[in-house]
């Protein structure tokens, strides 16, 4: 009897030991792989989270003034906040004597998510650029924003800091009708489940595909807060171009739309997720370099916002970088930061410098192409 009993106990070891090494093997097949989504999901409710609810419906969620980190994720967390609510250096609310400013709209993209040195994000390389023009150039990207959250993030809170242009840059998945990275609906899980939905890329992959306990649901469009929704409505691009043209004839800067590109491996493409709706991460919809104009830059023209693509600018820095091509280089390992969209410290320098380029442009009275 007693030997039944170990033989039945020495099984059982044997098959959780073998389920053990199976499930660390699948689960380090699926990193070395990089299958599954990553986690980014901004989470107001959280004690250390950088981000806090807004009053106001259209944004949803802001940063919170004066947030350090000296652990950051760089996504939910992030080393320094300023006084106001954003990631950039410290600012005042007047201006230097005889200075111009130049606000920077954006997503993700613009406000640095992945770069750990805030010196290395868009706006700051545009910043120190801009110094013997006298200008100063203050970030007021937020990851997740649309285009109208990002345009009333202006209205309420950066017009305060009387800009003379204000630079937007477009990303592919700006046209999604909602600010998409925070979850409102709180889906009530045992902590264990919500920490192997963060820590495991195998558990995280077969609860997205399976929806077991509402993961991908939640990630889905009608699991969007209603109130947001109803408040954004439906074209929030152009809902945005319109408020941010009478914004500019109201108080009097100029305005300039920076279409941002994808960057691959065998290239760097301009994608139109506007025609037909689409904004998922990871369609391969290009748009015709020549020819049909890309849905934002046919918004743009009916509110007479100056706009140009990034994509020519990173494509000739491309082209000079002969050395770093030799030696395997790809568009996507030298600008882009662990994905194909949000800028390495090099693709934000490129980006700054085309910027500034676009800038001086405008106030030189010169015509974007």
């Amino acid at each position: 009897m007693k030997y039944k009993i170990s033989n039945i106990c020495a099984k059982l070891m044997l098959v959780c030991v073998s389920t053990l090494l199976a499930l660390g093997f699948a689960e380090a097949f699926a990193r070395i792989l990089n299958i599954g989504p990553d986690v980014h999901r901004v989470r107001t409710h959280v004690e250390n989270s950088a981000y806090q609810a807004s009053s106001n419906p259209i944004l949803g969620y802001e940063l919170k003034p004066n947030f350090r980190c000296s652990t950051p994720n760089l996504h939910e967390t992030f080393p320094y906040i300023n006084a106001h609510g954003q990631r950039d250096i410290e600012r005042s609310l007047e201006k230097k004597p005889g200075w111009k400013r130049i606000v920077v709209l954006g997503d993700s993209v613009a406000a640095g998510h992945r770069v750990w040195d805030l010196n290395q994000t868009i706006s700051r390389w545009m910043d120190r650029l801009m110094v013997e023009d006298r200008v100063e150039v203050l970030n007021f990207g937020m990851g997740g924003y649309c285009t109208r959250a990002e345009v009333e993030l202006l209205r309420t809170k950066a017009l305060k800091f009387d800009p003379d242009m204000v630079i937007l840059i477009f990303v592919k998945n700006d046209f999604r009708d909602f600010n998409s990275q925070i979850s409102h609906y709180r889906i009530q899980r045992p902590k264990y489940i919500e920490w192997l939905f963060i820590h495991s890329r195998l558990f995280r992959t077969l609860a997205m595909e399976t929806d077991w306990m509402h993961f991908a649901s939640e990630n889905k469009d009608y699991w969007i807060n209603d109130r947001q929704f109803e408040e954004i409505g439906g074209n929030n691009v152009e809902q945005g171009f319109e408020l941010l043209q009478q914004l500019s004839l109201e108080y009097g800067f100029s305005c300039l739309i920076a279409v941002w590109p994808r960057f691959d491996d065998d290239g760097i493409v301009d994608v139109d997720n506007g025609g037909d709706g689409l904004w998922l991460d990871g369609d391969k919809k290009a748009a015709p370099p020549q020819g049909p104009r890309m849905t934002v830059e046919r918004l743009a023209e009916k509110f007479r916002l100056p706009h140009f693509r990034l994509s020519g600018y990173f494509k000739e820095d491309f082209q000079n970088r002969q050395s770093e091509r030799e030696a395997g280089a790809t568009p996507k390992s030298l600008y882009a930061a662990g994905d194909d969209t949000h800028p390495s410290p090099l693709g934000a320098r490129v980006a700054a410098a085309a910027l500034v380029d676009k800038a001086r442009s405008i106030w030189n009275g010169g015509r974007l192409e």
